[in-house]
């Protein structure tokens, strides 16, 4: 789909592990009940017998086979990414597709009741496409008819609209438009910031990341929170999933330690430091949205998760 150049699979890969990066902590979920053939079954699905939300994403670029996803542990699953093209219609690569084509019936043979949703993204912070988009009522209307289009042929329920608005008045207003039509640098202050904006408690979910950064000490006896760093270590960017932290901690040692003001972990292993959400951190953020009384949870991504730890911690 889409007529732009198609990167190599390594260009994508490293791309789209770059961007999830930089994604905001607090997701927005949009469910469409037009998407599915049947009008009245993806309503069906967020009936109040379902209150509570524990869903994740997963992306190609992971590797991780869909096959191996335990979907019990969710309520739903995200499947990412889809893109805007220069028509304002969906794109994605084409060696996605197979990947979407089967996703929410693979997902669904470990958990029948499991509600799978086609996430659309941008291209990072630099990017003005989103902007560009909802700015204009003709470009959002086929961002709208391509979006519910590409969700009903790959079989998902929903879409997930990962989008980081740049903050301007006229972003947010426009986003607003396009979501009645298509009807953190701290979390508690993202949340209290949506609430206070109108946006209904039990329309947000709350954004778990399975996976944290490692970081050079300048000096590796000082070692907390904010300690001067030199810059990333173990891989180029710094970058790790859980399950790669915790075989570091199984290759050389380490310890995770709990910080309750910052609601984070972090260990030290020589010159390395490296931060991260572990049991501790999801669950007290579990807790915290669930004391909010917020539609549920969000993790980036499953795949990142070491023998589903993380994922029953917040159950």
């Amino acid at each position: 789909m889409g007529g732009r150049k198609q990167p190599t699979r390594a260009e994508e890969i490293k791309r789209r592990k770059t961007t999830s990066s930089l994604r905001s902590k607090l997701f927005l979920t949009v469910a469409k009940s037009a998407i599915s053939p049947d009008p009245n079954s993806f309503s069906q699905k967020c009936s109040s017998a379902q209150t509570w939300i524990r869903s994740g994403y997963w992306t190609p670029s992971s590797e991780y086979p869909i096959s191996k996803i335990n979907s019990t542990l969710f309520t739903h699953l995200i499947c990412g990414f889809a893109e805007l093209n220069s028509s304002y219609g969906l794109s994605f690569f084409s060696y996605d597709q197979q990947y979407f084509s089967a996703f929410t019936d693979t997902v669904k043979q470990k958990n029948p009741s499991i509600v799978t949703l086609l996430s659309i993204a941008d291209d990072g912070p630099s990017s003005t496409s989103f902007s560009s988009m909802v700015s204009q009522a003709s470009h959002r209307k086929s961002f709208i008819e391509s979006s519910i289009k590409t969700a009903r042929l790959y079989g998902f329920h929903g879409l997930d609209f990962a989008w980081g608005p740049r903050g301007t008045r006229s972003d947010m207003i426009n986003l607003g438009t396009l979501f009645d039509e298509w009807s953190n640098k701290n979390i508690d202050f993202g949340i209290k910031a949506w609430i206070a904006g109108g946006l209904p408690a039990n329309q947000l979910i709350l954004g778990l990341y399975y996976f944290g950064y490692a970081w050079k000490l300048v000096n590796p006896k000082d070692d907390t929170i904010g300690a001067p760093a030199e810059g990333a270590a173990i891989s180029s960017e710094g970058y790790l999933t859980y399950a790669q932290i915790k075989q570091n901690f199984q290759q050389c040692g380490g310890a995770s330690v709990y910080n309750a003001s910052y609601v984070v972990n972090y260990c030290t292993i020589g010159s390395t430091w490296i931060v991260f959400e572990d049991v501790e951190a999801v669950r007290t953020k579990v807790s915290y949205a669930e004391e909010k009384r917020l539609l549920g949870y969000n993790v980036w991504q499953v795949s990142y998760d070491n023998n589903w730890v993380l994922s029953e911690a917040g159950r």
